[in-house]
């Protein structure tokens, strides 16, 4: 897996439980994620997918709008150079974003579009966790759903770090507008 640069195409839809379960862990050359156009989720259906690929800097689009016991757990732990990161979710499942991004230090964009009526239990522990925390990500930008999806967030300790709050990140809504404190 160490000379893997780019991943095979993976044309599913709809998935199965642990279907790409580690698929891709540890391909430490791997630039470029395949597409994932799957809008149904199973449990645990990518988790660790890509985690410690360490030269993927773009995480592919995830269009499922409904998650799945620990879908995205780990998905992409470890990938610390990974800059960017898009999430279509708007139904939580129990800890299906966990760990997704934990220790993707040069993490400078994510966009998680739940509402914050979702955003609660124990859905995205430790999702950002030592992520954007390499001494050159000098912006971080977090999109979310809207103020409401952000204070919920906030108010969860586990679920958004100080350098991905107000003060520390730039904060938007769903249509780009900046949300303040």
């Amino acid at each position: 897996c160490s000379v893997l640069t780019s991943a095979p195409e993976l044309p599913a839809t709809s998935l199965a439980n642990n279907c790409y379960d580690g698929m891709f862990s540890m391909c430490t050359n791997l630039k470029t994620a395949p597409k994932l156009p799957a809008e149904v989720l199973a449990n645990q259906c990518y988790i660790y997918m890509f985690s410690g690929c360490t030269n993927l800097k773009t995480a592919p689009k995830l269009p499922a709008r409904n998650s799945r016991f620990e879908c995205y757990f780990g998905m992409f732990s470890g990938c610390t150079n990974l800059k960017s990161a898009e999430l279509s979710i708007e139904f939580l499942s129990r800890s299906c974003c966990s760990y997704m991004f934990y220790d993707c230090t040069n993490l400078s964009s994510v966009t998680m579009l739940a509402p914050s009526k979702v955003i609660s239990g124990s859905y995205l522990d430790n999702w950002l966790n030592n992520a954007g925390t390499d001494q050159s990500v000098q912006n971080r930008t977090l999109k979310v759903q809207d103020k409401a999806a952000y204070e919920a967030l906030k108010a969860n300790a586990s679920y958004l770090p100080t350098n991905w709050q107000i003060g520390k990140c730039t904060v938007l809504d769903k249509d780009g507008n900046v949300i303040t404190e």
